[in-house]
């Protein structure tokens, strides 16, 4: 996280990069291979002063104003207004910060999301593929602990850790309850997840179509050729999901793929989350997440944090204040989605956690904009 431009180094910014990208084709070039980012998705075409300071300003929201100015300065190093804007705001160049982020302690996501606590999590996707260890990660735990927010920050870590960020990087997500619980549509759908034709599934095997046992080879085999044959280096592949039944020979398919991961090749990443059969995998990587996932105290540690980062002393007393805010506004917003929606209690912690991180979010970002809550 970093805190938000002076209007003076924002403005100086934005002259930099229009200097150093003079038309919007060079500017869309570097943000597409250097920074990762799609220019139509963040701002239509126009004046190309007004796109920059778009840009700039959608970087500052996101929390991506550091890799904008490395992936400008790595395509024009030569350009001497870039270079005087870093003489002039050295704690802005990422050459002096880089080795300082940890990205997986981030307690923001793209867009100001709130991802907090899980250090079991954390630590896992440090380890997840080096060495000897795992390439695969099972994440469970009572419903309303968060387990769906993990695919959040892998996909952060993808973007923007330069330890697992590559362009031949890829994240495919699949919600394995989307469509009925056949051995078939999960293969079909974890082939479209990794860029493969679906149509292109194996034939039944002739003999009897109605085992799927049978036909699980070929599936397992078209799978893992197509993972190796892909066009990105490594898959990180997450599969969500697991509160309808699949059939065992569905679930056979996916511990395959995990072994498959671990000794067939060093192309895939596999986090299940909610997977029933955590036992069965004996090599992955486990997290057990305990519900409640965030308690006070973290509530009071993330806004004590944030405060300071917005450059107002973290006075116990107004930290206190904010947190019971945020407890009252969450309150509120689940009390009338039960009235409302009729929803049931036992789905209460999951709509709770929702409402949580949705709070933390816009109260930090109100905060670091420089407004009360």
């Amino acid at each position: 996280m970093s805190t938000p431009l002076t209007p003076l180094q924002r403005d100086e910014l934005v002259a930099a990069l229009v200097d150093a990208f003079p038309t919007l084709t060079k500017l869309d070039q570097m943000l597409a291979l250097k920074v990762r980012q799609h220019r139509p998705s963040i701002t239509p075409d126009g004046p190309l002063d007004d796109v920059v300071l778009r840009i700039v300003l959608r970087a500052e929201r996101d929390f991506w104003t550091r890799n904008l100015i490395a992936g400008a300065r790595a395509a024009t190093p030569g350009n001497p207004l870039l270079q005087e804007f870093l003489a002039a705001h050295p704690t802005l160049d990422p050459g002096t910060v880089t080795a300082a982020v940890d990205h997986y302690s981030a307690k923001f996501l793209v867009g100001g999301r709130v991802f907090l606590c899980r250090p079991g999590f954390r630590s896992a996707l440090r380890e997840i593929g080096e060495g000897l260890s795992s390439r695969v990660l099972v994440v469970y735990g009572d419903r309303g602990t968060g387990k769906t927010y993990s695919k959040d920050f892998v996909g952060y870590l993808l973007q923007f850790d330069p330890v697992r960020r590559a362009e031949r990087y890829k994240f495919a997500y699949v919600d394995v309850d989307q469509q009925d619980a056949t051995l078939e549509n999960l293969a079909r759908r974890i082939a479209t997840a990794l860029g493969m034709d679906p149509t292109t599934i194996p034939s039944r095997p002739a003999s009897d179509k109605e085992q799927d046992s049978r036909w699980l080879p070929d599936l397992y085999q078209w799978l893992s050729d197509g993972i190796n044959a892909g066009a990105y280096e490594v898959w990180w592949l997450v599969l969500d999901g697991f509160r309808v039944s699949l059939p065992n020979e569905a679930l056979d398919l996916i511990q395959m793929l995990g072994e498959f991961a671990d000794v067939g090749t060093d192309r895939l990443r596999l986090v299940l989350l909610n997977y029933p059969r955590v036992d069965a995998l004996l090599y992955s990587h486990v997290e057990a997440i305990t519900a409640p996932p965030i308690t006070r105290s973290d509530i009071e540690a993330f806004l004590t944090e944030v405060f300071s980062r917005a450059g107002d002393p973290p006075d116990p007393a107004v930290v206190t204040a904010a947190a019971d805010s945020i407890d009252q506004q969450v309150d509120r917003q689940v009390a009338q989605l039960l009235a409302t929606h009729a929803i049931s209690s036992p789905v209460e912690p999951h709509v709770r956690l929702k409402h949580l991180n949705v709070a933390l979010s816009r109260t930090a970002q109100k905060l670091l904009s420089g407004a009360r809550t």
